[in-house]
């Protein structure tokens, strides 16, 4: 997949062999960790993945569809989503181990200011949109 991405020829073994290499590398450092740690990580980066799909969708959502009212079966899921997300890394030891009453109060704050930022973007975006019709 490397090779073909970076437009290698896979007749060139020594570029096969470099990235062979530089993964088993990568794996084994992986392997030399704590799996519960690791676990942890991917759960919240897996969580926080989630989350931009669904600003992403319902950014989509209100700039292709007619009845906009739509984009709340994803707005709301994705401002609960980033709560829960900027929580948990605020709050966890894995992250900045804050109290948990500061945790969310700021997780909330940062999904205020997501949503805030989201929407004036998309207020801009229909703006440029609406004056570019009218020229």
């Amino acid at each position: 997949m490397i090779s073909d991405d970076r437009g290698y020829s896979g007749t060139d073994k020594k570029i096969s062999i470099i990235i062979v290499s530089v993964l088993l590398v990568f794996i084994v450092i992986l392997c030399t960790l704590d799996f519960t740690v690791l676990w942890n990580y991917f759960s919240w980066l897996n969580q926080t993945f989630a989350c931009i799909m669904l600003w992403t969708v319902t950014a989509f959502i209100l700039l292709e569809v007619k009845n906009k009212w739509y984009s709340l079966i994803t707005a709301l899921p994705a401002i609960f989503m980033t709560v829960v997300v900027s929580s948990f890394i605020l709050y966890s030891k894995l992250g900045l181990s804050m109290s948990y009453d500061i945790s969310v109060m700021l997780g909330v704050l940062i999904a205020i200011i997501a949503t805030l930022v989201f929407v004036k973007a998309l207020l801009k975006k229909g703006h440029k949109d609406a004056s570019a019709g009218t020229s």
